[in-house]
Parts: C-alpha cells; structure tokens; sequence
C-alpha cells in the first residue's frame, strides 16, 4: 500500500469516530475542525483526499503526508488529568 493510500485509510477510520477534532496547520496557524461522524462526506480521488462535514471541508494532498506518529500527551490546556491522543 502507498503512503497516500495509507494516510487515506487512515484518515478515513479517524472520522468514523466520535469526539474527534481535527487540527490543521503549522505552529503559527492553526485550524481545529470538530468531526461529526454521521455527517462525514470522505472522497478519495487518487492522492486526494476531500473531507466535508457541515460548514467546512478540507482537499489534502496525501502525497505531502512523509510521517505519521501517535502520540499520547497530558491535555494541560484544559487544567485536567485527561490524555490527548493524536495521529
């Protein structure tokens, strides 16, 4: 499987969940787009990606993707104990 079709996949398993946000955007601008699974349009078009969910939607270009990791961090943003997982 490609990177592109990897990212993809993954991807498109991330927003069949609930309670998601995605973030987008480098450190100097950021875009935090709340996921509602029952309203998530995915379109796969070769290396492109197209999510839309209600007001917003996003084109990615898969290939532009070289690295995945998860990573598991306090969410000290809130005051709280919760972990936030991230792809």
């Amino acid at each position: 499987m490609s990177t592109s079709a990897s990212v993809a996949t993954l991807l498109q398993k991330l927003v069949t969940l609930t309670d998601i946000c995605l973030v987008l955007g480098p450190s100097d601008a950021i875009c935090e787009l709340f996921v509602d699974p029952a309203t998530m349009d995915f379109r796969v078009d070769g290396a492109f990606v197209t999510m839309e969910n209600g007001p917003w939607h996003i084109h990615l270009d898969a290939t532009k993707v070289h690295k995945t990791a998860f990573v598991i961090t306090p969410d000290t943003a809130h005051n709280s104990i919760q972990l936030s997982y991230s792809v």
